[in-house]
């Protein structure tokens, strides 16, 4: 019982430890219905350290995960663009906003309930790999950082 205690302490405690030089602060999504199988993660990731890049995400909750870029081409219409990375310029911090950059997590295998908490883990091009929880908010709840509705 207490080595059990003791390994679920340690994973959590290490969970806990930020990685150096990258910081995610304000990670969060919305809550789905069934039928809504994508949810684009939202969060700012601030560098401490020299430049790196944002090189790919998962989570158990998501059959895929992917690095995209929202855009309005002439005719108004908004797309979404595949990035193979996101740069993190070195000393500053970069959002990862609705309308902009974001992780999209897609064939999620669980519907997102308000509340809840999902695992993420980031991988970057030189900094370790970093796990991370996405905070599931209401729809209409627009005090998420980010938010404007």
């Amino acid at each position: 019982m207490i080595h059990t205690l003791a390994v679920a302490f340690a994973l959590l405690t290490a969970h806990a430890q930020p990685v150096p030089g990258i910081k995610i602060t304000q990670a969060w999504t919305l809550a789905s219905p069934e039928y809504i199988t994508s949810r684009p993660v939202y969060m700012t990731i601030e560098n401490t350290g020299p430049a790196d890049e944002l090189v790919s995400a998962s989570s158990p909750f998501a059959e895929h995960a992917r690095l995209q870029l929202t855009h309005i081409n002439k005719l108004g219409i908004t797309n979404f663009e595949p990035v193979k990375s996101i740069p993190l310029p070195a000393h500053q911090k970069t959002a990862l906003e609705p309308g902009k950059l974001h992780i999209l997590l897609m064939d999620i295998t669980t519907p997102f309930q308000q509340g809840m908490e999902v695992p993420v883990r980031l991988v970057f091009k030189n900094a370790p790999a970093q796990n991370i929880r996405v905070l599931i908010g209401s729809p209409t709840d627009t005090t998420y950082p980010g938010r404007t509705r």
